[in-house]
């Protein structure tokens, strides 16, 4: 037979089916690795983000003839606008990811260089620097003017709801300030408190706040920052406390890097859905 076997019609038939069966569990199963690979390959994508705004530097005057230097991230001048006030010895880039987080959420960033200030992130505040060359006075209370410069500026320039935004001392103003001010709609307060001795003492200054309030801070702060707001007659008033967490002071717990951001970020959240009907 010279090697050749004879396959009579039953055995082709059964080879074949083997043969085809075989075919389907083979592909079957590259089908399925297939599509979990992909399925991996989804999951371990970066997620797609917007492209980060560049933001805009502009300047104004306050009332005592200051040049203010802020950055302007805005993407839509229908926005409600978010003036953000940084803490003492800082400057506007307190603020330079937090804007772009609150921009995809829809808002308008002010970020302001005050008075009151210093360096950060390799970057000088610029209007600290100015004011010491002209020998304008650098206090926390100097300051205040600068806040309400840019409150004044925004409102000249757009015509949507105001929110003010401080950390540290700037909390402290943007309270005051928001009390005192219509063109003010809500304020949210990082770390809050009286930090101004004699010359001010915030609790009964801020007693008439009828406006939407968010105040927050570390463990540490937060009676100090309840027995401040306690008063306050606000109808929306949120004070987010750290509990399993020491948490830290000012905007600082907002930067991305650090470990408990998206904690305060979900109570700030919660804060701006609870408004987003006053605000419009």
């Amino acid at each position: 037979m010279n090697g050749w076997v004879e396959i009579n019609n039953n055995e082709r038939g059964k080879i074949m089916r083997q043969y085809f069966w075989g075919l389907l569990l083979v592909s079957t199963f590259i089908l399925i690795h297939s599509c979990d690979f992909r399925k991996k390959q989804e999951q371990e994508r970066p997620e797609k983000t917007s492209k980060e705004i560049t933001p805009e530097r502009i300047t104004f005057k306050s009332n005592d003839n200051l040049l203010i230097t802020a950055h302007l991230y805005e993407n839509s001048k229908n926005n409600p606008v978010m003036i953000l006030c940084h803490q003492a010895g800082y400057n506007k880039m307190e603020y330079a990811k937090i804007a772009q987080k609150l921009v995809k959420k829809g808002f308008t960033c002010l970020a302001l260089d005050q008075r009151s200030g210093g360096s950060l992130k390799g970057h000088i505040n610029e209007t600290h620097a100015r004011a010491q060359r002209k020998n304008y006075k650098t206090s926390y209370l100097d300051a205040e003017k600068d806040i309400k410069a840019a409150v004044q500026y925004i409102s000249s320039h757009y015509d949507t709801p105001i929110i003010l935004v401080g950390s540290s001392y700037s909390a402290s103003l943007a309270l005051k300030i928001a009390a005192e001010m219509e063109e003010v709609k809500a304020v949210a307060a990082f770390s809050p408190g009286e930090y101004f001795g004699d010359w001010l003492k915030l609790e009964p200054v801020i007693a008439e706040l009828k406006k939407p309030v968010f105040v927050t801070s570390s463990q540490k702060e937060a009676d100090d920052v309840y027995k401040l707001i306690n008063n306050v007659g606000s109808k929306i008033k949120q004070q987010y406390i750290p509990t399993d967490f020491e948490g830290v002071h000012g905007a600082k717990a907002l930067w991305p890097d650090y470990e408990y951001s998206d904690r305060y970020w979900k109570a700030f959240n919660d804060y701006l859905k609870a408004i987003k009907d006053q605000l419009g």
